[in-house]
This record gives C-alpha cells, structure tokens and sequence, in this order.
C-alpha cells in the first residue's frame, strides 16, 4: 500500500474555477460574504493536499481520513479529482460515495 501526501498550490486558472463554484454553490462563499475575488485570494493563499492512494480497495478504506466524529475542523474538503467515501451514523455503518466537486 502507498499514501502519498504533498502540500501545494493550484495553478491560477484552477484556482479561479474553484472559486467561481465555491461562490456560486456553496453558501457562506457567496453574495454578502465574501465577493468573487475575495474567494479567488482565499483559495489560491490556501494549503492544498494533494493524497495519492494505492493498493486494493479494502487496504484503502483505512489509510486516509480527513475528519474524526466529534473533533471540530476549521477547514473544508472540495474533492477536485477521484472520489471520497463518507461514513456516518452512530456506528459509522452508513456510506456514500462523493467525486469531484
């Protein structure tokens, strides 16, 4: 199994096109929060995790997890490429599977 994880920065264009959505579709970016370019400045200044998973799905599962219940984050997930699967409910049994955007 190999996880790779690097920190970077998204190309101008990639940033402009994720700030568009952001602004558009999700609210607390939008109108009466922060104006289009405000989002472009916040997602092109912001530390982006770039994790590379491989291996079988069952070895998979268990590598990466962006949140724990019950711990508060002060940061949000947007999925540019691949997918993600989200497990919730009292015994985490619930699963949904998320791809990009």
């Amino acid at each position: 199994v190999n996880n790779a994880r690097r920190r970077i920065r998204l190309p101008p264009n990639q940033a402009s096109a994720c700030a568009s959505y952001l602004s558009t579709c999700v609210e607390g970016f939008g109108e009466g929060f922060l104006d289009l370019k405000g989002v472009c400045s916040v997602v092109a200044e912001a530390d982006i995790l770039d994790i590379k998973v491989s291996g079988d799905s069952t070895q998979r599962q268990r590598l990466v997890r962006l949140y724990e219940k019950g711990q508060l984050n002060h940061h949000f997930t947007l999925i540019l490429s691949g997918k993600v699967e989200v497990s919730s409910g009292d015994s985490m049994r619930f699963k949904s599977e998320h791809g990009a955007w």
